[in-house]
C-alpha cells in the first residue's frame, strides 16, 4: 500500500511540473540551427553521431573525435552475427567407435575366444585404424567389441568409446556485414599491434569467436583488432570474409566457398550466406586441389582408407566416415569423429567439418551443388600433376 501511494505521488508531481513548466521541446536540430548558434570550431562536446554527420561543427581533437572514429572502424555499431539455432545434438551412432591399436589388431570369431586372446582368424594392418562398432561386452576384465556381425576385437579393460568433437559453426538468416572468425590457439591479447606492446590481461581461447575491426602490420605478422585496443595475431585466427556474390562459372542458387589459408567453409544460397564455419583441409603434399567443382555423390556413411608411402607406414582405414560429400574426385566434405584440429591443414586432402557441422551441410548440400576451394596465397599446386587420381572411397 505505501508503494503505490508513493508512485501516485510521483505521478502528481510530474504532472504538475510539467502544466507550469511545459513539455521540453525534443526536435531534432538542424545543421542551419547548430550554425546560427555556433561558429565552426567552437570547443563542443560532440556525439559520435554528431562527429560524422557535422564534423565543421566539432573539435578536431579530443572524446568527441575519438568517439566517431570508434564508430566509423565498426567497434561501437557492429550488429551480432544474425545466427539462427539449428540441432547440436550428438547422433547417437557417433558415440560407438573405437580406435585400435597401432600396431595391428587381432579379430575373433567369438566373445570366449577373443576374451583368452586365442584362435584370432584375422587382423587389422598396422596404421591409424578407427572402426565403428556394435556391442562391447567385458569377459576375464577384458573390452570386447563386436565390429561385425559375428567379428570381435579385444579393445581394453573397460567399455569406452572415444570422444566426438562438439565444435561447431553457425547457421544465419543473412550475411553478416562484417569480418569474423575464430582462435585457433591460446592468444594473448595486446594493446597495440607488436609483441613489444603492453597485454591486456585477456586471453584468447581455441575456438573463441571475435569479430574483427582493424588489422595492421607489425614485426613479422599482421595484426586483427578484435575490440577496443585489443589486437592479436592475425594468422591465428581464421576468419570468415562474407562475399555473396557467387564465383565465376558458378549457376543455380547453392555454392560452397573453402579457404584454404583460413581453413574456413561458407555457404550461400540466393545471395545470402546460409552457414560458416571452421574445417580442416590437405596438409602440405595431399593438398585440398583450388578449383571449382560440383558434389557428384552424398553418402551418410562411408569407409575411408588409403597409403601413400612406398612402404604403407602412413596406412589409414576410417569405418562409417558420417555425411560425406564428394565433389572432387575421392576429395569430400564430410564429418570427422577421430580429431579435433579444425583450423589446421592435417588432411589427405578431404574438407573435415565437426560432426554436427557435417550433417546439417549434408541435409543442405545438393548434388550438383558448387565447391569453390580458394587459394589467396596462391601457393597450392592446381596442375593435375600435383594430385594422386584418387578413387572414390580413398581419401579423408
Amino acid at each position: 500500500m505505501r508503494r503505490k501511494q508513493t508512485i501516485w505521488r510521483n505521478l502528481f508531481w510530474l504532472v504538475l511540473v510539467i502544466a507550469v513548466t511545459g513539455v521540453p521541446d525534443y526536435s531534432v536540430v538542424s545543421a542551419q540551427d547548430i550554425n546560427s548558434e555556433y561558429d565552426e570550431g567552437d570547443n563542443l562536446l560532440c556525439t559520435a553521431r554528431m562527429q560524422m554527420e557535422y564534423p565543421s561543427f566539432c573539435p578536431e581533437t579530443g572524446p568527441s573525435s575519438d568517439l566517431a572514429e570508434l564508430a566509423q572502424t565498426g567497434i561501437l555499431s557492429q550488429r551480432p552475427l544474425p545466427t539462427i539455432s539449428y540441432d547440436l545434438a550428438i547422433d547417437d551412432f557417433l558415440r560407438l567407435y573405437k580406435r585400435l591399436a597401432s600396431n595391428g589388431t587381432a579379430l575373433y570369431d567369438s566373445v570366449s575366444d577373443a576374451a583368452r586372446n586365442r584362435n584370432s582368424i584375422n587382423r587389422f594392418p598396422s596404421g591409424s585404424i578407427f572402426v565403428s562398432y556394435l556391442d562391447c561386452t567385458i569377459q576375464n576384465n577384458q573390452a570386447i567389441y563386436m565390429v561385425d556381425p559375428g567379428v570381435y576385437v579385444r579393445g581394453g579393460s573397460d567399455c569406452a568409446w572415444i570422444a566426438v568433437p562438439t565444435f561447431h559453426g553457425f547457421a544465419l538468416s543473412d550475411t553478416p556485414d562484417h569480418t569474423y572468425g575464430w582462435s585457433i590457439d591460446t592468444l594473448p591479447v595486446y594493446r597495440q599491434p607488436g609483441e613489444a606492446s603492453p597485454k591486456t590481461g585477456r586471453t584468447l581461447y581455441r575456438y573463441e569467436f571475435v569479430n574483427v575491426y582493424d588489422r595492421q602490420t607489425a614485426g613479422n605478422y599482421e595484426w586483427i583488432e578484435i575490440g577496443l585496443d585489443e589486437w592479436v595475431r592475425g594468422d591465428r585466427v581464421a576468419e570468415v570474409v562474407p562475399d555473396p556474390v557467387p564465383p565465376e562459372g558458378v549457376t543455380g542458387s547453392k555454392w560452397v566457398v573453402v579457404n584454404l589459408v583460413e581453413k574456413t567453409l561458407a555457404a550461400y544460397e540466393n545471395g545470402k550466406m546460409v552457414f560458416s564455419t571452421l574445417v580442416s583441409v590437405g596438409a602440405n603434399g595431399s593438398w585440398t586441389r583450388p578449383g571449382l567443382f560440383q558434389v557428384y555423390v552424398k553418402k551418410i556413411k562411408d569407409d575411408m582408407s588409403g597409403a601413400f608411402t612406398a612402404d604403407r607406414s602412413d596406412y589409414y582405414f576410417y569405418e562409417d566416415v558420417p555425411w560425406v560429400m564428394y565433389f572432387d574426385e575421392g576429395r569430400a566434405l564430410h564429418g570427422v569423429y577421430w580429431h579435433n584440429s579444425f583450423g589446421a591443414p592435417i588432411t589427405h586432402g578431404c574438407v573435415n567439418l565437426a560432426p554436427v557441422d557435417a550433417r546439417w551441410m549434408y541435409n543442405w548440400v545438393e548434388e550438383g551443388t558448387w565447391v569453390y576451394v580458394v587459394d589467396p596465397s596462391g601457393e597450392v599446386p592446381t596442375d593435375d600433376g600435383s594430385y594422386t587420381s584418387y578413387e572414390r572411397d580413398r581419401s579423408n
